[in-house]
């Protein structure tokens, strides 16, 4: 049985995303463990009120940004990084499988784009589906994907109910919240924890390491199914 140079190559690539996210989360752990025992060292010496606030000051920004900041920025790149490197992978399954689709000068028929062009190919021309399960998961990370890219980390919220999807919710003083998202996006935040509410009017995306390494175990188990599957007779040394 020979390897497949393409399945390896995805395995490899999305192990090295596993050990950057270790890496990344041991190095910030280690820098809040130097941040405490600097503060707690600085907390020895001789000074002021006004010196001891400005001290107090400095420590709780450097907790929050190395705490919560920093590693925040760095996953929600890390999102949008590892589903444009699935999508891409999944495109270039199909051209590693030769897949093309004839279309005559007055068929009208659109192919999409990027994870639901991928799958319309697979369906016509191979009569495979990629599980629903997996396929439902994909495209809600790749809504995930779209809202961090096109608004940001923040979700907007208001009193009034909005224009377009949203989903509401009554806070403690009975007042009704709206936010500005589809239900289905939502519900999938909640279920990974990936919702924080630092205002009234604002509700944040907060993506966590552990979700980040759910994505590499999901990618990796996507994969292998495609490869089994659509390889199953052998598998193939193929190349770019």
């Amino acid at each position: 049985m020979g390897i497949n140079l393409g399945y390896w190559k995805i395995s490899v690539e999305l192990e090295q995303m596993s050990k950057y996210l270790n890496l990344v989360q041991n190095s910030f752990d280690q820098h809040l463990s130097e941040i405490d025992a600097a503060y707690h060292k600085d907390l020895e010496l001789e000074m002021d009120a006004d010196e001891a606030a400005r001290m107090e000051d400095y420590y709780l920004d450097a907790y929050l940004e190395a705490g919560r900041d920093f590693p925040r920025l760095l996953l929600l790149s890390f999102i949008m990084t590892w589903y444009s490197f699935v999508e891409q992978e999944l495109i270039e399954l199909c051209s590693r499988l030769k897949l093309s689709i004839s279309v005559g000068p007055k068929d009208s028929e659109y192919f999409d784009k990027g994870i639901w062009r991928v799958r319309k190919f697979l369906l016509k021309t191979k009569g495979y589906e990629i599980d629903s399960n997996s396929w439902q998961e994909l495209v809600k990370i790749g809504k995930l994907r779209n809202t961090i890219v096109h608004k940001g980390k923040s979700l907007s919220c208001s009193y009034a109910k909005p224009e377009g999807k949203y989903v509401s919710y009554t806070n403690d003083d009975g007042i009704t919240i709206y936010i500005s998202v589809e239900e289905s996006l939502y519900l999938y935040l909640k279920k990974h924890n990936l919702i924080e509410t630092p205002s009234p009017v604002f509700v944040d995306i907060v993506p966590t390491f552990d979700y980040c390494n759910y994505l590499v175990e999901f990618g990796k188990n996507l994969f292998k199914k495609l490869y089994e599957d659509l390889y199953k007779e052998k598998m193939v040394r193929v190349t770019r």
